[in-house]
């Protein structure tokens, strides 16, 4: 409440109210019209509610829990940054920031603008929509969110990220250093020479080259690292989605606040959230290692299958029934068990 004191308090409503109002209509999704049944009020009094309480977490809340300038490099590297990605990326003593980047969807319906509704337009997803950029710490902190942003071609995840170290938005060039680490997925490989102009090391799931049906052992066991890492990300998103108001569909009366409501969320979960892994140390190390030294092994079933010519053989499957005697006895295990044949859990 110490972040909000420019409310101004008036005699239909408090200012714990008034955050109240905002807070239940991000987490629930309800309606102005719902929202006054709720708290006993006229729906335009809910509306100056949201608008009040959206403004000041903005402006006293939200900086101290978001953005490059809320949290040091030091802060990240020592405090949001998990053992098993300085393993595997840089090594444990290392003062390189690890960072994963990925852009989440905010679903709007089609405007009547038809300049907006044309670059809003979202041709991976078939419906309109605005994308916001998200960057976050191996251990799922969010920095900052970067957006949100149109979606036709001249705004994909490379683009958005270009544009983001070109313009410096929230001074990003003094807070990245040469050797930091940046966790990304296939779409943002044009951004690959400018972020190693600037000495950032791109670690980004492997191409299938042209010509080939799969990747080879060694790519697949490299995309395999970054996934381990880069996962996280996808789980902030799953997060943030966890906000009935921004999992939906938003009126376009809202596209102008949605940054700001998007912001807001992210720092409460910064504030309030435990952190998306929280590992301990020596099993991050233990795993990290196991992954690093089954990296470098080759591929003994792919050797054996065509070694033997297994793979040009004409197979005819027989159905079983799993009540049959006959049925293979699959050996059991235990949840442990699993979790050490899989190296976590992400895979599962």
């Amino acid at each position: 409440m110490n972040s909000v004191n420019n409310i101004r308090p008036i005699k239909s409503r408090s200012i714990r109210t008034c955050i109240a109002v905002l807070l239940t209509k991000l987490r629930s999704g309800l309606d102005n019209q719902m929202l006054a049944i709720l708290f006993n009020m006229k729906k335009f009094q809910i509306r100056r509610a949201v608008h009040s309480a959206r403004k000041a977490l903005m402006e006293g809340f939200v900086p101290q829990h978001l953005g490059f300038a809320h949290v040091s490099r030091d802060e990240i590297i020592q405090q949001h940054t998990r053992p098993l990605a300085q393993e595997m990326f840089s090594n444990i003593d290392s003062t390189s920031a690890i960072l994963v980047l990925d852009g989440t969807y905010i679903y709007i319906p089609k405007s009547g603008n038809y300049t907006f509704s044309r670059r809003s337009y979202s041709f991976h997803k078939h419906r309109p929509l605005l994308k916001p950029m998200m960057i976050v710490s191996t251990t799922g902190y969010i920095i900052t969110v970067l957006g949100p942003y149109l979606t036709d071609a001249k705004n994909n995840n490379s683009s958005i990220l270009n544009h983001s170290i070109q313009s410096n938005t929230e001074d990003i060039k003094r807070w990245i250093q040469e050797e930091d680490v940046f966790v990304v997925d296939r779409g943002f490989r044009d951004s690959e020479s400018l972020l190693q102009d600037l000495g950032i090391t791109v670690q980004m799931p492997a191409f299938l080259q042209k010509g080939k049906k799969q990747l080879n052992t060694e790519e697949a066991n490299c995309s395999r690292l970054v996934t381990k890492v880069r996962w996280v990300v996808e789980s902030v998103n799953g997060r943030i989605k966890t906000w009935k108001f921004l999992g939906k569909t938003l009126p376009n009366s809202q596209i102008p606040s949605i940054g700001d409501y998007l912001r807001i969320v992210c720092s409460l979960c910064n504030k309030y959230r435990s952190p998306v892994d929280s590992s301990a140390h020596n099993m991050d190390v233990e795993i990290a290692c196991k992954m690093k030294a089954l990296d470098k092994q080759s591929n003994e079933l792919q050797e054996f299958v065509q070694e033997n010519g297994l793979d040009k053989r004409c197979m005819k499957w027989n159905s079983l029934d799993a009540a049959d005697e006959c049925t293979l006895q699959f050996q059991k295990l235990t949840e442990d068990e699993i979790r050490n044949l899989t190296i976590g859990v992400y895979q599962l």
